[in-house]
């Protein structure tokens, strides 16, 4: 089994139905097909998704006079996808019944998958083209518990994509001058 990897600039490809196609599906697929679970996707829920992050984006743009950032664009990505999921069928058929994980994405993987994705997409950035230099990706690594309690949130709360992107911005967060609060 292949990993899914992300290059280039991720979000330009996004602006076309096929190229937001092709990375939600390979960063879902690569997420399900690690614990034996076959995805079908639904056009429809791709097409609103896609539509809906948009218009969000597009709408967002002009309040912060300019293009929105990595870490908004992945926020409200992640929003979306767990607002109008892609996936239609979680079909766990071929996978290990004793296994936690295919348990844990069978009852969150919507939420898993949505999270994950803008989470990808965001370290994708830092580790690559954000200003100030790139850094390992280890530097970002997730304790277990974490996705857990984002998932858990995402499942059974209302989390807007403002709230999304406080909590990427609060995972990538980098040290600037240019900040307030340096009392801290």
């Amino acid at each position: 089994m292949s990993r899914f990897t992300l290059d280039g600039d991720v979000f330009l490809r996004m602006e076309t139905l096929g190229g937001f196609k092709e990375v939600v599906q390979g960063i879902y697929n690569d997420s399900a097909q690690r614990v034996g679970i076959t995805l079908q996707f639904d056009p429809n829920r791709q097409e609103w998704a896609h539509t809906f992050w948009k218009e969000d984006i597009a709408r967002l743009e002009p309040q912060v006079k300019g293009p929105a950032d990595h870490l908004k664009r992945a926020a409200f990505l992640a929003f979306w996808l767990r607002r109008e999921p892609p996936v239609a069928i979680w079909d766990d058929c071929n996978a290990d019944p004793e296994n936690y994980d295919v348990e844990y994405i069978m009852q969150y993987g919507r939420e898993w998958c949505a999270f994950r994705t803008g989470y990808e997409i965001a370290l994708f950035f830092e580790c690559n083209l954000a200003a100030g230099g790139p850094f390992e990706r280890n530097r970002y690594s997730l304790s277990p518990k974490y996705p857990q309690e984002v998932c858990t949130m995402l499942k059974r709360k209302n989390v807007s994509p403002h709230a999304m992107y406080l909590i990427f911005l609060s995972l990538f967060n980098r040290p600037s001058a240019n900040r307030l609060g340096s009392m801290y």
